[in-house]
């Protein structure tokens, strides 16, 4: 349930941005204050939600570390005076960067070697002037938060990746800032541990309430730490969503190919009403689709968008759409059929291992691929 606007302020916010340097928008924004004035209202939006931003040309982390730290933030105070933005409603944007409410947890950790744990997790409250009786407690409070109170005086060479990882995340949060950048603070960590730290950071975040700026390169990472994406294309959204509208409901080709994996397939359009459309296929077969997005109602043709675990594979090869199993790939929980199809297309379809499920489709087999009912999406060339 959304919060009513007196509750904005304390909206659980957690932001997953996907991406790198963003050289090139940065210098446009530089060059052009109405572009950046849009890219700023972009982003404002984006920062008051709980969003996962994700950017194809791997360019956001720059221009959104810009806008944490800099001309964004302000931006954001003047605009939302009314609204008790995430930032205090001071000017920031003459301030040092040691005197804003933002910390930030780096990729490598950067704890100091010489210092214990209790210490490193000091060590910015000391910078800030925090008194000596009220630094150790709120020191202990952060350690106590992240799981670490017993491990208050070794040293960070003690310690193993995920407890420095926590170590780090501790000493940025210790100082309460209203904003915390966590640069793929993940990354280094094996699967095992990186699953649980994400359900770990997640309950940091809605305990503290601190909106989280959380980079990853992890696609599967930024849609389980958000509650709502953004998904970006050269500075500029294409969709905003929840994590399971955007990935049901693509508004465009973009969308559908970067967030998870796709099947398109071009198809005629044979008729379209109310957001439903009939196309046609290569081979004649009949396709019910939904319009999604900016979709092509008014085309003669377009690409149907089709999820890999909504298509079923079938030994009867008259059912559906007949093709040759190319490969089989048994990932797990799933195996991943790939099959051609007689123009060539590939299609990839996913079929769960469980137990009663489908037999296994031997390599260069005939096969039938069925397509659930309401799988299909149409969405513009």
């Amino acid at each position: 349930m959304s919060p009513s606007p007196d509750q904005d302020a304390r909206y659980l916010e957690t932001v997953a941005i996907h991406g790198g340097a963003m050289q090139r928008l940065a210098r446009a924004t530089e060059a052009n204050a109405e572009r950046r004035r849009d890219l700023l209202q972009d982003m404002h939006v984006a920062l008051w939600r709980s969003f996962a931003a994700y950017d194809a040309r791997c360019s956001v982390r720059t221009w959104v570390y810009r806008v944490a730290h800099n001309v964004a933030a302000s931006y954001v105070d003047r605009e939302r005076r009314q609204r008790q933005p995430f930032v205090d409603l001071e000017e920031i944007e003459n301030l040092p960067a040691n005197k804003r409410p933002i910390n930030t947890v780096f990729q490598q950790y950067a704890l100091f070697p010489h210092m214990t744990v209790l210490e490193n997790v000091s060590f910015g409250m000391r910078m800030l002037k925090v008194p000596k009786a009220e630094l150790e407690t709120r020191a202990l409070e952060a350690l106590a938060m992240v799981q670490l109170s017993d491990f208050s005086h070794r040293r960070p060479s003690q310690l193993s990746g995920g407890q420095q990882q926590r170590v780090a995340l501790a000493r940025a949060l210790a100082p309460k800032p209203k904003v915390l950048l966590l640069d793929e603070p993940l990354s280094a960590l094996d699967l095992k541990l990186r699953q649980s730290m994400r359900v770990e950071l997640k309950k940091i975040q809605q305990k503290t309430g601190i909106t989280f700026i959380f980079v990853t390169h992890d696609q599967e990472e930024a849609l389980t730490m958000s509650d709502r994406i953004a998904v970006m294309s050269a500075g500029r959204l294409q969709q905003v969503g929840t994590a399971r509208e955007i990935y049901e409901n693509p508004a465009n080709i973009f969308v559908a190919n970067f967030i998870g994996e796709t099947n398109l397939i071009a198809a005629e359009t044979v008729s379209v009403a109310d957001f439903h459309a009939t196309c046609r296929l290569f081979d004649g077969t009949i396709v019910k689709c939904l319009v999604a997005g900016d979709g092509a109602g008014g085309q003669p043709s377009g690409i149907i968008s089709i999820r890999p675990e909504r298509l079923q594979l079938s030994h009867d090869a008259s059912r559906g759409l007949k093709g040759i199993v190319s490969q089989a790939i048994y990932i797990g929980t799933d195996t991943q059929y790939v099959v051609t199809l007689a123009n060539g297309t590939e299609l990839v379809a996913r079929s769960q291992n469980a137990r009663g499920s489908s037999p296994d489709f031997a390599l260069f087999s005939e096969v039938g691929v069925v397509i659930d009912s309401g799988a299909a999406r149409l969405l513009a060339v």
